[in-house]
């Protein structure tokens, strides 16, 4: 792992701009995302981005290369990372030790120079990064320290609550695919009927209370994919595979 250190505050812009996670954004609310607490880094094949067990609480993006999400003591990924997808959310949100190792790996296909990346941020660009930092790594990602949440307005972190929240609901919704398609029925989840209400909250909140619901969301589809994650791991590999 090497810091990309190149970077003028407007080209970090770009790259945060270019992903479609902060289009919900608006341009004022995307420049206050650059700062200290923001940084890149460049990754070679095998390097772990987010380590089981560690105490790190960064939000992730990868922007070029490939990584999966793999469970410690088993082999077979419980997903599959490409340009633009986020992770590290839960220690981003949650102050915990890490639960899943993140570990570059070489892409499958498309291959480099063809691969699709986040708009507007063309194979180029990021080859350009990478020359100029490390021309053998093989990854990009861009990191957001858990400090950043004490100097984004209330507003702020609640659309970036919502983003994350939908991108659970994504995971959510895929793992239950997945698993229904290689068990041949849907997983068990724990019903929680606090979560329903929040989700079909019809007076309109304070902001105090809005921030508090979406955190209660969050913290409940965490506790979803953790379970996914657990009935996954305790497959056959047969089956994982």
């Amino acid at each position: 792992m090497k810091e990309i250190l190149h970077l003028t505050p407007e080209q970090i812009v770009k790259i945060i701009r270019s992903l479609p996670f902060f289009a919900a954004f608006d341009p004022d609310e995307q420049i206050r995302f650059v700062g200290d607490e923001t940084r890149l880094f460049c990754y070679h094949n095998g390097e772990f981005l987010i380590q089981e067990g560690e105490e790190d609480h960064a939000l992730f993006f990868l922007l070029v290369g490939a990584a999966s999400v793999v469970k410690e003591g088993t082999v077979i990924p419980l997903a599959m990372l490409g340009p633009g997808d986020m992770f590290g959310e839960v220690g981003f949100l949650m102050p915990r030790r890490r639960t899943t190792n993140v570990i570059v790996h070489p892409p499958a296909m498309p291959p480099p120079e063809t691969a699709t990346h986040p708009e507007d941020l063309t194979p180029s660009i990021f080859h350009a990064l990478l020359a100029e930092s490390d021309p053998t790594a093989t990854a990009v990602a861009i990191r957001f320290r858990r400090s950043i949440l004490q100097k984004l307005e209330r507003q702020t972190r609640i659309t970036l609550k919502n983003q994350i929240i939908q991108c659970l609901m994504e995971r959510v919704e895929n793992m239950n695919e997945r698993l229904t398609h290689l068990t041949g029925y849907p997983p068990q989840l724990p019903i929680d009927q606090e979560l329903e209400r929040a989700l079909r909250q019809e007076k309109k909140p304070s902001p105090a209370t809005l921030e508090q619901t979406k955190e209660r969301i969050i913290s409940q589809l965490v506790a979803f994919v953790e379970e996914l994650n657990r009935q996954m791991v305790a497959m056959p590999a047969s089956l994982r595979s």
